[in-house]
């Protein structure tokens, strides 16, 4: 057993390496003595992967934001129509 039941997955958002893990020293290794961490608990490898991607895309997402509003794209600035597509 370790120190919060049975099996737990960790996912580590903010810390030294972010990604999944199953054990407990290793997820202790990401956020121990690291100035701001964000991390999640789960009881099922399913439940932390669905948390993990849906993290990455919302990271991805922010990215292509920040890019387009430093290109002028966002705020209503630009609007191009392409065809039936709006960029």
């Amino acid at each position: 057993m370790d120190k919060f039941g049975d099996r737990n997955i960790f996912v580590v958002y903010t810390g030294k390496n972010p990604d999944i893990y199953e054990i407990w020293d290793e997820f202790l290794e990401q956020v121990d003595h690291f100035p701001v961490v964000k991390y999640d608990i789960f009881q099922t490898y399913a439940q932390a992967e669905t948390a993990w991607f849906k993290h990455l895309n919302r990271v991805a997402l922010q990215n292509i934001y920040e890019s387009r509003k430093r290109e002028g794209w966002c705020g209503g600035d630009k609007v191009v129509r392409t065809g039936n597509n709006f960029l």
